[in-house]
């Protein structure tokens, strides 16, 4: 393990810390960029104020998995922090793997940064979608992760499985935590109507099919 991070290690009873870190350490090539391409002109912006100091520029986030640093959110910052000839960067170090750091990423820059694009959205949902995480969590729980709306998600959901990119699920579990199976959703009604039509004009209605009919 590299010295220099096993200096970052040391987070006391925190899951996460604040370090300089020098920024030669920080990996970008894990699939964690949550945009779809990086704005220049930005880059200039912010690397003049990472040479002059006005502002001071916030924290990026990384995760530590041990071994390697990771970044989740701060990709202009990095590159503008190199460009302006910095050899380290302030981060907020977290401890995590890979694919914590790149959930992390599908809600980055909802409310600071440079406006997310339509397709840098849609990347972070379709990421949140192909991730181990969202696999089971319902349209609402990702649409809150990500900052889009559910029907956003749901239409995506459908595109991927569509291509057989996701699997389909029918188990959804809620913010409440209990888990739906989503095979079910409307089947009842179904089934209640039908029942319905049948005991029209029934003089009485026999016990077996009034208990189906509470049960649905």
């Amino acid at each position: 393990m590299n010295n220099r991070i096993q200096v970052a290690m040391d987070f006391g009873t925190s899951n996460s810390a604040l370090w300089y870190v020098p920024l030669d350490l920080i990996r970008t090539d894990g699939d964690t960029q949550p945009r779809v391409t990086l704005d220049q002109i930005l880059i200039e912006e912010y690397a003049w104020s990472y040479g002059n100091r006005q502002p001071e520029m916030p924290p990026i986030d990384v995760f530590l998995d041990g071994e390697t640093l990771w970044l989740a959110d701060g990709f202009h910052r990095h590159a503008a922090a190199g460009k302006a000839g910095a050899k380290r960067i302030s981060c907020h170090v977290r401890k995590g793997s890979l694919n914590d750091a790149r959930w992390y990423s599908y809600k980055a820059n909802q409310e600071h940064g440079l406006r997310r694009s339509s397709a840098d959205k849609a990347k972070a949902v379709k990421g949140a979608l192909q991730h181990p995480n969202g696999a089971t969590l319902s349209d609402s729980q990702i649409a809150v992760h990500v900052g889009v709306s559910d029907k956003t998600i749901a239409k995506y959901r459908a595109d991927l499985e569509s291509t057989s990119e996701i699997p389909k699920s029918n188990s959804r579990t809620g913010r409440d935590g209990r888990t739906t199976d989503t095979s079910r959703i409307g089947k009842g009604q179904e089934a209640r109507q039908k029942l319905q039509r049948w005991i029209i004009g029934m003089d009485v209605v026999p016990d077996p099919i009034v208990a189906a009919m509470q049960n649905l």
